[in-house]
């Protein structure tokens, strides 16, 4: 089976808050339809989509007009304001390509990404990802690789 908007969906409610208490509100579905169209281009929609619902309920609690940072964030990923996020669809594309350029920066794959820098937000950096990586093991024999 390929993603779906509805697998996203009950990815999204699997991540836990920062207390360990499971989301209780799921991405939306134009959030979950964004997260299949950018994780289906990959190698991995698994673990895609389950980054980009960690992401989206941590940052901003799946939030599209979420603002971070003292406003110079936006959207549901938290990405600075400058990247693209009119849509559901530009806020999962700049939220992944900030991810990649994150694990390809840092020796911890969301440092820059959760601290903007790759050494700090360590802590952070890898909670988010041993939970995307405990919900796309859950997910993955759903999931066509």
């Amino acid at each position: 089976m390929s993603l779906t908007a509805a697998i996203v969906m009950a990815m999204s409610l699997k991540v836990p808050d920062s207390k360990g208490h499971l989301n209780y509100r799921a991405i939306p579905k134009d959030g979950a339809d964004a997260v299949v169209s950018v994780c289906a281009k990959t190698s991995a929609p698994a673990h895609c989509a389950a980054v980009l619902v960690t992401l989206s309920f941590r940052e901003s609690n799946n939030t599209m007009t979420a603002k971070h940072d003292h406003d110079q964030g936006c959207g549901a990923w938290g990405a600075l304001c400058t990247y693209p996020h009119e849509t559901w669809l530009e806020q999962a594309a700049s939220a992944w390509s900030l991810v990649l350029r994150s694990t390809l920066a840092c020796k911890e794959p969301l440092a820059l990404y959760a601290s903007g820098q790759c050494g700090a937000g360590l802590w952070v950096a890898r909670e988010y990802m041993r939970i995307a990586r405990k919900i796309a093991l859950e997910f993955a024999d759903q999931i066509d690789h």
